[in-house]
């Protein structure tokens, strides 16, 4: 049925599922990544459900190219509907995020895109555009 739709995008994980309510329950890639029984999961405290995560970072990756639509990645820049860390403290959200890159079009001998490799994806995706957090134009280290 999404085939026979023809999205020309698709964009993960969602602004409010990428940031949680709190940080701590923020949707993390690198938990969502590798094999499914390994996965963590986590509390999506937004509306209120535990997710296995089992559709993860690469499964997006993989749902968009087999639909062929451009995949669009939300990443957390260190934002929640209630917290948000110091502009000074961001750098490991910059490193999560560069290291989410790095999985979905780095060289397969790089750390992250050796691991895609592993999971069956030699070939970089074809991410071209991420999205920066959510909708929080107003909160302080947003803007």
């Amino acid at each position: 049925m999404v085939a026979d739709m023809k999205p020309s995008f698709i964009r993960f994980p969602g602004g409010c599922f990428v940031e949680g309510d709190y940080l701590r329950n923020a949707f993390r890639w690198k938990a969502s990544v590798g094999p499914w029984e390994e996965r963590p999961g986590h509390f999506g405290d937004v509306w209120k459900y535990w997710t296995d995560d089992g559709l993860g970072y690469y499964e997006f990756l993989q749902l968009s190219e087999d639909l062929g639509a451009l995949p669009i990645w939300v990443f957390n820049n260190g934002v929640s509907h209630n917290d948000e860390v110091d502009t000074s403290s961001v750098l490991p959200f910059v490193q999560e995020a560069l290291d989410g890159l790095e999985f979905a079009r780095g060289d397969p001998t790089s750390k992250w895109g050796s691991l895609r490799a592993a999971m069956g994806h030699p070939e970089p995706f074809n991410l071209k555009y991420v999205a920066v957090g959510n909708e929080d134009c107003g909160k302080k280290n947003y803007r």
